[in-house]
C-alpha cells in the first residue's frame, strides 16, 4: 500500500498533525489480535503490542449496494465542501432536557431493523414529517451525499457528536459492490465505516446532523444496505473561540442535546468483520469531508475513529500506514498456516 496514495489533500492539514502530536501526545495503538480456537474461530479481541496482528477472511457479503453510486465523482454543480455558514444551519429544537435524562430515555425509544421499509408510514401514522440522522461516513461529503439527498435537506446539515458511539472500520464491502472505488491493493483494505453503539458516554462519534424528510428514507434504504437505525444522543458541535486555550482531545459543545438516528451493522455479523483495513478511495474521501470541517473537528475526528480492530486510531494509521499495513499482512499469512 503506497503511502503516498491519499495523501494529496493532507498538505493543507499537515499543520493540524503537529498540533496533534505536540497537544495531545503521541497516539497509542494495541493492533488488532484474537486468539485462535480449536475449532477454527477466533476468541474476544485482546489488547497486545502493536507488532503482532492476525488475520481472518473477510465475511461475504451478499446483494450489497454500494453506499456510494458512480457518479460521486461527476460533476454535480454544487460545492462538496459548504462554507462556514455549514455548522448554522437550524434544524428544529425537539428538546431542551439533559444528555442523561435523554440516555435514560433511549432503551425506550424504538430501533429500526434492516430493511425498514415500513418506517416512513409509520412515521407519518405517528404526526412526523422526517427523522434525524446523525452521518460519519461518506455521507459526511456533501458531493456524495447530495446523490441520495435533496438540497433542502442538505441545507439542515450541521456538525455534530453522537455519545455513546465508536466509529470504526470494519463494514465488509468486498471490490465487487464497489469496482468504482478503484481494485484495493490489498485483498483485505475493503473495509467501510461502521458504527458500534456502545452506551458508553466516554465514547463519542464525529460526524454531521441531518433532517430527512420521509420521502426521502426509500433512496437512504437503497444505498445504505445492511445498516439498522439506532437511537443515540447528539449534540451540537462548534468551533472553539479563536485564541481560547483548549484541549484537543476534549468534547466541544453547547450543550443542545437531542435524540437522533445512526446508521450501524450489527457487529459481528455477515456485513462485518474484524480483520480487515480501509478501503483507500472510500477512506480518501471520508478523510477529506471531515478535513474539511476545520482542524479542529478532524483532530478529534482522527482520534475517535478507528480501525476494524476497534483499538487502532486513523491517527495513529495516518502516521504509520504502511507500518500497519505489512504487519497486517505478515501476521495474516501467519494465522493461515497456523504458525
Amino acid at each position: 500500500m503506497k503511502n503516498q496514495k491519499g495523501m494529496f489533500y493532507f498538505s493543507a492539514c499537515r499543520p493540524l498533525f503537529l498540533t496533534l502530536l505536540i497537544l495531545a501526545g503521541p497516539v497509542f495503538s494495541s493492533s488488532f489480535f484474537e486468539e485462535w480456537e480449536p475449532d477454527g474461530s477466533f476468541a474476544a479481541a485482546q489488547p497486545v503490542p502493536a507488532d503482532e496482528y492476525a488475520g481472518v477472511e473477510p465475511s461475504e457479503d451478499e446483494g450489497f449496494v454500494d453506499c456510494d453510486s458512480e457518479c460521486d465523482d461527476q460533476d454535480v454543480g454544487v460545492n462538496p465542501f459548504p462554507d462556514e455558514g455549514f455548522i448554522d444551519g437550524e434544524i428544529p429544537e425537539d428538546s431542551s432536557e439533559s444528555y442523561d435524562d435523554l440516555s435514560e430515555g433511549l432503551s425506550e425509544q424504538p430501533s429500526y431493523q434492516y430493511p425498514y421499509d415500513h418506517l416512513p408510514s409509520q412515521l407519518e401514522a405517528e404526526g412526523k414529517e422526517s427523522i434525524k440522522l446523525f452521518v460519519y461516513g461518506s455521507l459526511m461529503d456533501f458531493k456524495s451525499a447530495k446523490q441520495t439527498l435533496s438540497e433542502s435537506t442538505l441545507e439542515t446539515r450541521r456538525l455534530a457528536k453522537a455519545y455513546g458511539v465508536k466509529t470504526i472500520y470494519n463494514r465488509s464491502v468486498p471490490y465487487v459492490f464497489t469496482p468504482h472505488w478503484g481494485e484495493p491493493e490489498n485483498p483485505y483494505a475493503i473495509a467501510m465505516l461502521n458504527t458500534i453503539v456502545s452506551g458508553h458516554s466516554a465514547e463519542i462519534a464525529l460526524g454531521v446532523l441531518l433532517d430527512i424528510p420521509l420521502d426521502e428514507i426509500p433512496a437512504l434504504l437503497s444505498r445504505e444496505v445492511g445498516y439498522d437505525l439506532k437511537p443515540v444522543v447528539v449534540e451540537d458541535w462548534v468551533e472553539p473561540s479563536k485564541g481560547k486555550m483548549i484541549n484537543i482531545t476534549a468534547v466541544q459543545g453547547r450543550g443542545n442535546f437531542r435524540v437522533a438516528y445512526i446508521l450501524s451493522s450489527p457487529t459481528p455479523s455477515q456485513y462485518t468483520a474484524a480483520r480487515l483495513l480501509p478501503r483507500e478511495g472510500y477512506y480518501q474521501r471520508v478523510m477529506e469531508a471531515a478535513c474539511s470541517n476545520g482542524d479542529l473537528f478532524f483532530q478529534q475526528w482522527l482520534n475517535n475513529t478507528y480501525l476494524a480492530d476497534g483499538v487502532t486510531t486513523v491517527g495513529y494509521y495516518e502516521l504509520y500506514k504502511d507500518k500497519v499495513a505489512k504487519e497486517f499482512d505478515q501476521q495474516r499469512c501467519a494465522v493461515c498456516v497456523n504458525l
